[in-house]
């Protein structure tokens, strides 16, 4: 599916750029109406390295939604757990975003799913995002028939992660800062004896 650079205006009259998939260039339009900015341009990419760098830079933003995926099965799990069918809980979760970048993600996944797409196929083009253990729990989700409680079961087990890693990080900072102390007082007597 070819790729389209667009520049858009957000309801703050903030300037956004990025990048979209779609089949023609009316379709990307109506994505980028459907994300909730208004449209100044949309011109295709043919060039490569145009592609790499839009691309490096939309990932560079994805850093900063580092919890996406925990938050994305949490509110997930709940609305289909209320009794939600999926398109409306991504509706819900659309409208609910603030990230121009996660909008569009979470707008190409439910067009994937109203062409009749499962949700673990609609989320195999963001493997960067969703891990392929995470697709393949959602998938036996799907299969069983419980999917709000396998996406419930996978936000309680990314926080758990995410907490260790926390604990791992601050427990290793004081031993870190200690070493590259030390070597700086042992450079600065062998350098002056």
């Amino acid at each position: 599916m070819p790729k389209y650079f667009y520049s858009a205006i957000n309801q703050k009259g903030k300037k956004i750029k990025g990048i979209i998939s779609a089949e023609n260039i009316s379709a990307a339009k109506n994505i980028v109406k459907q994300i909730g900015l208004y449209p100044k341009t949309i011109k295709p990419i043919t060039s490569k390295w145009r592609l790499i760098y839009e691309d490096f830079i939309q990932k560079l933003k994805l850093q900063k939604e580092k919890k996406f995926a925990l938050n994305f099965s949490r509110k997930l799990s709940m609305l289909l757990n209320a009794g939600f069918p999926l398109y409306d809980a991504l509706t819900n979760l659309i409208e609910e975003s603030t990230s121009c970048y996660v909008k569009q993600i979470l707008v190409d996944i439910r067009e994937k799913i109203s062409e009749g797409n499962s949700l673990s196929k609609s989320l195999l083009p963001y493997k960067s995002i969703f891990p392929e253990l995470y697709i393949s729990l959602v998938e036996a989700g799907e299969h069983t028939g419980s999917l709000h409680k396998v996406l419930n079961e996978i936000s309680i087990l990314a926080e758990r992660r995410e907490k260790i890693i926390n604990r791992i990080k601050s427990a290793l900072t004081y031993p870190i800062f200690l070493s590259i102390f030390s070597i700086f007082i042992i450079l600065y007597i062998t350098t002056n004896l």
